[in-house]
């Protein structure tokens, strides 16, 4: 297949998914078609063998990927085709798809009991699910659509814009009931359809469990039953006029809508690859507050971290105060429009993390014991909340991502910037972080998992310790070469007392290259070293 060679750099080994018709497979795309179709560049590959349905099956596949294409690509709830191609190889005919990658767990893993998912993730999922069944009710559809997870035509993903993974239907939710036809399985007056639907008209919001029923029928057309009990209308019509109000609500939150004009802006103050900041005044109030902006797609990490902080009550966490959409406005030479995103964050004067301790080291000073105690137990403090409460990694942990809020009495620590933060699952793809923090799995691209987190709290405990990295290097490939080579840290201490040697222990498990080998999240918590910093910073909460 020479067309595909041109489009594919690399077929992932094994198969999300196959049967008798086509075979789902992870596959790596070229950087320039990337870039040409906008998307990242690890796909799902959907290659459906043409040579084994009828010509009128084919017909049918074809309109119904042009109507997917054109009709469903809009929706937050319905994941894209990206592109498709048709190829003849060795006399067979193939229909090749490209669509987002799901993520590992299916839902009813996802979903399971035994997971966390707290009341901001449920009420998202709720949400999702009630558009999703009004936007394919409203719709003429072509033919029936199967919502079988365990075929993968209905799954979770990741979007830039929101730090849970959403449900969406993938385009073999059309597919799979043109090759395998529903009517010839299940009957009309099917009874397991008709117990099913007399159970959601119970839906209860809070419950995810009972709303998940929905795409957990595996045999008969979720849309028929819909449209044959009125019933099932109302309940949801109740279900998605409460969810609308939840939605609305901001009285549980001080975030709330600004307008920028409101603000002042004195000086810029930082840059990064997803907005610029700025140190601004509040007008009315005369309060000093952080305006960071971010355009276009970039501005998809912006909205994820309003949604993070508006669902976070914690000390150690920044606030944010309002959000904004820009529209209209000019980029620095005049030459376009653009439209973007604008959050109001609390000020911390002292700067970041890794300045303050530099402007130390330049006084010839350094955090006693004590303070290292004090300062790691409020970066931990917050990061397990954000774990423990809402399944959530921060995945850019470093001394930066840090600001000192006050330093007298006592250094008071805020953690910032959420824009590439994520709800864990259990492999995970698409790594990212600073390389001098970031876990040996991130660095050479592997999969990971929630554990890259405390690889970098390590490296963060570390610095705060020593005041340098583990490692003294020039360059991303002596980086690499390091932990290829394994070479050992030197943790050495001069005091022989017990607590130096339960923080000797901790890093020792925190900066472990063989993500198999590092401690959990659960052992993380219950280590000595961090209950005793947890201790530290009860005065100060």
């Amino acid at each position: 297949m020479n067309e595909m060679s041109e489009i594919v750099l690399k077929y992932d080994k094994g198969v999300i998914f196959e049967n008798t018709y086509y075979t789902c497979r992870s596959v790596s795309i070229r950087q320039r078609y990337c870039e040409l179709w906008k998307i990242k560049k690890r796909r799902m590959m959907i290659d459906i063998n043409l040579n084994k349905i009828t010509e009128e099956e084919k017909k049918l596949i074809f309109k119904c990927v042009e109507y997917y294409q054109d009709t469903f690509q809009i929706y937050d709830c319905i994941s894209p085709i990206n592109h498709f191609i048709i190829i003849r190889s060795n006399q067979i005919e193939h229909l090749i798809l490209f669509t987002p990658l799901p993520l590992k767990p299916q839902l009813n893993e996802y979903f399971s009991p035994n997971s966390r998912i707290s009341g901001s993730e449920k009420q998202l999922h709720s949400t999702t699910i009630i558009t999703l069944l009004n936007t394919l009710k409203n719709k003429s559809l072509i033919h029936k659509v199967a919502l079988n997870y365990q075929q993968l035509n209905i799954s979770l993903f990741e979007i830039d814009s929101s730090p849970f993974p959403l449900i969406q239907l993938t385009p073999l939710a059309f597919i799979n009931p043109i090759l395998t036809p529903l009517q010839s399985n299940i009957p009309n007056n099917c009874s397991y359809c008709q117990d099913r639907t007399k159970k959601l008209t119970r839906l209860q919001l809070e419950s995810i469990n009972s709303l998940m029923s929905l795409v957990q029928v595996n045999h008969c057309s979720i849309i028929e039953t819909i449209n044959n009990y009125t019933e099932f209308e109302r309940e949801l019509e109740k279900v998605s006029n409460t969810i609308k109000r939840i939605s609305s609500k901001k009285s549980s939150s001080s975030v709330k809508e600004i307008i920028v004009d409101d603000y002042y802006v004195i000086s810029e103050i930082g840059k990064g690859s997803f907005g610029t900041i700025f140190k601004s005044i509040e007008k009315s109030s005369g309060k000093v507050v952080v305006l960071k902006e971010s355009f276009n797609e970039k501005s998809d990490n912006l909205i994820k971290e309003e949604r993070i902080m508006e669902m976070c009550h914690h000390p150690n966490i920044i606030k944010c105060y309002g959000y904004s959409t820009l529209y209209n406005r000019k980029s620095e030479n005049n030459s376009y429009l653009m439209n973007g995103s604008c959050i109001a964050l609390e000020y911390c004067k002292f700067g970041n993390l890794s300045d303050f301790l530099s402007k130390k080291v330049m006084k010839n000073d350094r955090l006693s014991f004590d303070q290292v105690k004090l300062v790691f137990g409020q970066i931990v403090s917050s990061c397990i909340y954000l774990h423990s409460v809402f399944g959530i990694i921060h995945r850019d942990i470093k001394l930066e991502n840090f600001l000192v809020y006050d330093e007298f009495p006592s250094i008071i620590i805020k953690l910032c910037d959420f824009g590439v933060a994520l709800k864990a699952t259990r492999e995970m793809e698409y790594g990212v972080g600073s390389p001098l923090y970031a876990a040996p799995e991130i660095v050479f691209q592997q999969t990971y998992n929630d554990n890259s987190d405390l690889y970098s709290l390590g490296i963060v405990l570390y610095y705060l310790i020593y005041l340098q990295f583990p490692f003294k290097i020039n360059s991303l490939n002596e980086l690499k070469e390091r932990y290829l080579l394994s070479e050992n840290i030197d943790f050495l201490w001069t005091e022989n007392k017990k607590e130096y040697a339960l923080l000797v222990d901790l890093l020792k498990k925190l900066i472990v290259f063989e993500r198999k080998r590092r401690m959990t999240w659960d052992q993380f918590k219950t280590h000595p070293f961090i209950v005793d910093c947890l201790k530290q910073i009860t005065f100060v909460h």
